[in-house]
């Protein structure tokens, strides 16, 4: 005789929590890209900030964190930004910052999920 046992149920719930375990890893590196990579344009720059209102205006936060989708925003409220940034391109190396440690920061945070 035989006999098959259906463990469909504990099998859904294992993709359930892993589901949930990626989504928060993925959240945890957008916050951390972004904020690192505010950080790198706030403090590595050229210019003279005469009032500060440019360096204050730079940051990075997380707009969006469902389980879905996580949408991070680096920016700057300083119109003078943009103009400062085509003379020393603080922002984009901050931006480019972002980016490494998003990766970096998914990589590590999936390998401690996946248990790679």
């Amino acid at each position: 005789m035989f006999r098959c046992t259906d463990n469909a149920p504990d099998l859904l719930a294992a993709i359930v929590a892993i589901d949930h375990q990626l989504a928060d890893a993925r959240a945890e590196a957008v916050a951390r890209a972004v904020e690192t990579g505010a950080e790198e344009a706030r403090t590595n720059h050229r210019f003279q900030s005469r009032t500060g209102a440019t360096v204050a205006g730079i940051r990075g936060f997380v707009t969006v964190a469902t389980q879905a989708q996580t949408v991070g925003v680096l920016e700057s409220a300083s119109d003078a930004s943009v103009f400062l940034n085509n003379a020393d391109p603080f922002f984009d190396r901050g931006a480019d910052l972002a980016e490494e440690v998003f990766l970096d920061e998914l990589e590590a945070r999936l390998d401690r999920v996946l248990g790679d």
